[in-house]
Order: C-alpha cells, then structure tokens, then sequence
C-alpha cells in the first residue's frame, strides 16, 4: 500500500500526533492532582467532583493516546519516511499485516501501547470501583497516573514516535520491520506480552493506596482478582506464543532457549502464578499478608524490568527492540523511586501488616501453597540471576562471561519437578490440616494409576524411539528429572479427574440428573475452582509436553540430491526438488519433501527459507511439521544450492510437542471460566471465603 502525501500534511500529522502525546501527559498529570486534592487526612475522600472529574481526565487521557496510536498506524500505512519510526520499522513491499504490527514492533511505539493499554486497564478499574465507595480509590487513580507519567515522559522527551529526520524531504523507503519478526505469531505475541504488563499496574496501584489509607486486608485484593487473573493470562499467552514464534521460526526444534528476553517475561509469570495463590491463604486465614504485598509488588517490578531489558537494549538478544542509554537511565531511576515508596509504605504499615492470622498445617491445602510459594520465588531469583549477572560482570569487570541453556536448565529442572508435585498433591489435601494416614488413603489408588500411566507412556516412547539408539546420527537422552516430571503431570491430572469424577457422582445422586447434566451443573456453579483446574490440566500437558523432549530425536545436516531418500525413524522422506517466487518484500525458495509411513504417503512438507534482500539480504528458515498427537515431525530446509538443487535438511521428532500448544487452548478455557463472575456487584470489602468453596484453583 502506498500513497502520495504532501510534505505539508504530513508534518501536520506529525506534530498532531506529539500534541496527543502532550495532551495525554497533561491530562494524566491533572486527573493525578485532581485525585490528590479529593483526599485529606488518612486518605478520606471529601471532594465528590474534584473525585469525578479525576475519573474524567483519564478518560479524556485515554481518548488521547488512543489517537496518537491511530495517528502513528496511519502514518504507518501511508509510508510516510520522514517519520523516523516509520522510516526504521517499516517498507513499502510490507505486507499489512505486518504495518500493522509495526505499531508495537519498535521501542517507541511499543512504550506507546504500553501506556495506552494502562489507561485503557485503569480507566476501566476506575469506572467498575467508582460506586464501591473504597476510600483508597482517589491513591489508587494518584498511582496509576503516576505510573503512566513515567511513560508519558519517556515518549515526549527521549522516545517520540513522532520524530521527524531533520533533513527535509522524503525517503524513498524504509528498512523495515526485522525479518524475524515478520511471522504471524509476532502479531500477538508482542502485545499480549506488553497488555500482561501493563495490566499489573492496576493491583499494584491499589495495594500502594490500600497501604496509605490503611486497608491491609484481602477486600481489596478480591473485587481486583479478576485483574491479576487477566494479567497472568496475558503473560502465559504471551510466553506460550513466543514459544511458538521460536519453534517455528528459529529453525532449531526447540521452543525456549532463555534467552535474556524470553526470562524477561516469564520471571513475573512465576511470581504472579505464586501471587494468585497465596492470596488465597490471606482471603481463608487472614495471614501472608507481608508476603502478598511482596509478591504483588514484585511482580510489578519485573514488568518494568522486562520492559527496561526488552526496550532499552542493556541486554543483547535477538528479541530486543531498542536501545537508548538515556531511556535506561530514566527506567533505573524509576524503578528505584518506586521501590523506595513500597518500601516506605511497607514500613509506615508495618503493625497492621504483621496482625497474626489463624493458624494451619504444613500438611494442608495451605502449606503446598506456602511450599509453592516458595519454590515459585527460588525459579525465579534462578532466572534473575542467570539473565543479569553476566551483563553485571561486563559492566563491572570488562570481560564477557555466558550463562547458557544448560545452566538454566540445571537449576531450573528440579524446581519445576517440585512445583508439578505440588500440583498432583494439593487436591489431595484438605484446607487448614491434615493427617500421614488420611493423606495415604486418599492418594492411593490415584497414584496406582499414575504409576501405571506413566510406565505404559513411558514404553510407548521408548518403542518409538528404539531405532535410534545406537544409531551413528543420534542418540536418546532419558533424563531422570524428565521421567519424574511426566510422572508427576500425569499424578495432576489424575486427581483432577478423581475430584471431578466425585463431585459428578454426589451431584447427580443429590439431584437425581444425568451424568453430563450434574457435570455441566456443577462446573458452572463453581466456575472459579474447575477454571482452576482447568489451568492445572494445562500446567500438567505443558510439563508433559517438556518432559516429551527427553525423547527428542535430531539428525542434523541431512544433504540430498533432487529425487534422494533418506529414513528418518518410521520415515521415508523423499525430496523432489526446490520451488522458488516473490512474494511482497521477501524470495521465497521451498523444498518440497515428500513424507511416507509404512509405505503410504502421508505428509507433502515445504520447509523453506525467505530472503529479504532489501534488508541486508537477511534469511529467515521456515520450518514445516507433520503433527500427531504423539510426536512432531520437525523438517528445516537450512541450505540449497540452486543450481544443483542439492539442500540440506536439519531433521526432528519431537515427541508429545503438540500437547504444548493444546495445554495453551486448555488454559485460556480454564482462565474465562475462572474470570466468570460469581455474582453482580459484590462490595469492595466482601466477607472472607467460605469454607465450602475450598479449591486449589489459582484463578
């Protein structure tokens, strides 16, 4: 797509596009003073309309930035290269979809959908929390325009995707978005990534206000749960598509490779994941009080620590999107004001905070979740420190040190075989405490069959993969921790099913239905703890899928001629030659590759590579599957000689992978359901949980 505009136009729409951004900053700033000034004393709100109108100015905030985001996707889609974001992130021969997603694919627009998704987030928490009547809300509104100011000033003073180059006259084109990016998961991925973060400045800024206003207990946190819960969904989906992105356009099989980025966003997944559920523990005995004000907290942190490594490029990675010391400096100063306030906060609270709570068992419900808890905080100091202590020691010492994927994995490994333990166990486990032998009699039989599902999967697996071993281009690694994992997954969903298999049977004799009447009854009227183990059900295909990659099977460098086979397992793949065309702004050259199984055809694979030759002549592999519900057939075309037509291929079987992606569907079920309202406007300061409606759901 491609238009001619007048320069004159076009610095209108620029600087229309910085005036937005003023405006949001000014409007930001005024609803700021104008909920500030509706308070007094301990946080009292005693101006109705100074409170009203700081609800309006941040919808006039949010009307603001929503513009300048569809300003700079105009500007975007008319190539308009005196821009110096469009000029950077974009061409003319981009398809538009990927226009489209230029919006977010740089530093600068990036910070702008940051900014906008925590306007649009607060605006709505506002308008749902307006006629609660809490008195923290006026702190609450303060905090999330505080938060938002940082942003705003970033984009007006260091990062404006409105610049414009400072010769006059017009590109004749752009370079582009980067080749790696121009895949169809980097259309959700990116902002499902940065719309989880920003989300996390909403119950932060209300455990900031609840801390001044003197409001420690879980009322607040409960009417705000569907907000974290939507925030973890984000993060998972978009930690889940960036493993998809990686395993199909990385080309190397895999799906994670902790890269700095890819830490970046997971870190605030574990400690939001441990959140969700310790909160419960303050809603049923009025404790972890400190530790969930903590976790709430550090979430947020990480958010913004994720958004300083992926934005300002401090941290080298292939997923970077920008790079600017000053924006660094601005991040750091930031992120050590707002620590330095929790703190003060945390210690100006410290007596309310520390009031005892009812007592529990190790041995219960309560206790995993505390064990959970801190496994969850253990991962991620891991990753923390694997992700910045090399940058640290170049910054300190000068020399370059790597913390690879086999030191994460190493650390890591065993952490996450506990937490999937966990998982198994805790519907096992009643709430406040239980006994040795009551624990005994109830995992019994749900362990009888874990044990003999996991040894016929377990067969199943290694019969597949028997004729590799001993073979001269690759061997079969069989880790004890992956055989615990799968172990320990399938215990998970075991008892799921064994809780839901009861409470199917007590309802249907209670109400005389049918089976699938009482299934669906039941699942709906305690729609938050079957959304839980729902999400349970995910967390164990996900484990199960990972500890599938112990059977990983790979033959790299595989060189054919036109018309050449090779056997590749219970394979025969056959190459019939190479297709070649333009598509846009990239060549697309194709092996066309021939699968048979037993003598019958049963796949035709075109893995490929897309040179982009206006953009430095970069190449990108494309990779084709074959998918069962067993194992992926991985096929990468990682070289060709066109005149010849003789390519090399790097071959995979990658065992259970496709229970990875159905894990993600299985989630984002479990999490609606989860978010299902329970009831229409319930207070700000609900009771405490009744016991009845024990779970070990974390949503």
């Amino acid at each position: 797509m491609s238009f001619f505009v007048p320069q004159q136009c076009s610095g209108l729409l620029n600087g229309l596009g910085t005036l937005l951004l003023i405006l949001t900053f000014v409007a930001a700033a005024a609803a700021a003073a104008a909920a500030l000034a509706s308070t007094r004393g301990r946080g009292q709100a005693i101006h109705p309309g100074l409170l009203d109108l700081s609800r309006r100015l941040v919808l006039v905030a949010l009307g603001a930035a929503g513009a300048a985001c569809l300003v700079l996707l105009h500007l975007i889609l008319i190539h308009d290269f005196s821009n110096e974001y469009v000029a950077g992130y974009t061409d003319r021969k981009m398809a538009l979809l990927y226009l489209a997603t230029a919006v977010w694919g740089g530093q600068a627009g990036s910070l702008l959908f940051w900014g906008l998704c925590i306007l649009g987030a607060g605006y709505l928490a506002i308008h749902w929390h307006a006629r609660r009547g809490w008195a923290g809300e006026p702190w609450a509104i303060f905090f999330l325009m505080v938060i938002f100011l940082f942003f705003g000033s970033c984009l007006i003073f260091v990062a404006n995707p409105f610049q414009r180059f400072l010769v006059l006259g017009f590109l004749p084109d752009g370079d582009g978005l980067n080749p790696l990016l121009q895949n169809p998961a980097m259309v959700y991925h990116p902002p499902a990534i940065l719309a989880g973060y920003a989300i996390w400045a909403i119950p932060v800024a209300y455990a900031l206000a609840g801390l001044v206003v003197g409001d420690v207990e879980v009322g607040w946190q409960r009417s705000l749960r569907g907000w974290t819960v939507s925030g973890w969904l984000l993060l998972s989906l978009g930690n889940l598509f960036g493993a998809f992105w990686a395993y199909t356009e990385l080309g190397w099989g895999g799906f994670w490779g902790w890269d700095p980025v890819e830490n970046a966003s997971l870190m605030p997944w574990f400690t939001a994941t441990a959140y969700i559920h310790s909160v419960m523990v303050q809603e049923r005995r009025r404790s972890a009080r400190v530790w969930n004000q903590s976790l709430l907290f550090v979430t947020f942190f990480l958010t913004l620590l994720g958004t300083f490594i992926t934005r300002t490029g401090i941290i080298q990675s292939v997923h970077a999107f920008g790079s600017g010391s000053v924006l660094g400096v601005m991040f750091m100063v930031f992120m050590v004001f707002i620590v330095l306030l929790w703190l003060g906060l945390m210690i100006y609270r410290r007596r309310e905070l520390r009031r005892p709570g009812t007592s529990f068992s190790l041995l219960s419900q309560e206790g995993v979740f505390l064990l959970f808890n801190v496994v969850m905080v253990l991962i991620t100091l891991v990753v923390l420190w694997g992700t910045v202590v090399p940058t640290i020691y170049q910054a300190l010492a000068g020399a370059k040190i790597t913390i690879g994927a086999e030191w994460f994995n190493k650390w890591v490994t065993p952490l996450g075989v506990v937490i999937i333990l966990l998982v198994g166990l805790c519907p096992l486990l009643p709430w406040r405490r239980a006994t040795p032998g009551g624990l005994l009699r109830a995992a019994w039989l749900p362990l009888a069959i874990t044990l003999a599902l996991t040894a016929l999967e377990h067969l199943l697996l290694g019969r597949f993969t028997s004729w590799y071993i001993g073979g001269p281009d690759a061997s079969v690694t069989l880790s004890v921790l992956s055989l615990l994992a799968l172990l320990f997954a399938n215990l998970a969903l075991v008892t799921i099913l064994q809780e839901t298999v009861r409470g199917t049977r007590v309802r249907r004799r209670r109400e005389g239905s049918s089976l699938g009447k009482a299934l669906v009854g039941m699942v709906l009227q305690e729609r938050r703890r079957f959304g839980g183990y729902l999400v349970h059900v995910s967390m164990a295909l996900l484990i199960v899928a990972i500890a599938g990659q112990a059977y990983k099977m790979e033959r790299d460098e595989v060189a054919l001629h036109k018309g050449g086979q090779v056997q590749f397992g219970p394979y025969l793949l056959t190459y019939e030659g190479l297709a070649q065309r333009s598509e846009g702004n990239r060549t697309i050259t194709e092996a066309l590759v021939t699968v048979r199984r037993e003598g019958a055809v049963i796949a035709n694979l075109r893995p490929g590579q897309h040179l982009f030759a206006h953009q430095r002549r970069q190449v990108t592999t494309e990779v084709d599957t074959h998918e069962t519900l067993l194992e992926d057939l991985f096929v990468a075309l990682v070289g060709y000689d066109p005149r010849t037509e003789e390519a090399v291929f790097n071959l995979i079987v990658n065992p259970l992978i496709i229970w990875l992606w159905l894990g993600t569907l299985v989630l984002v079920v479990g999490s609606l359901l989860a978010l299902l309202p329970r009831r229409r406007g319930s207070a700000v300061n609900p009771p405490a949980a009744r016991t009845e409606e024990a779970s070990c759901s974390p949503a």
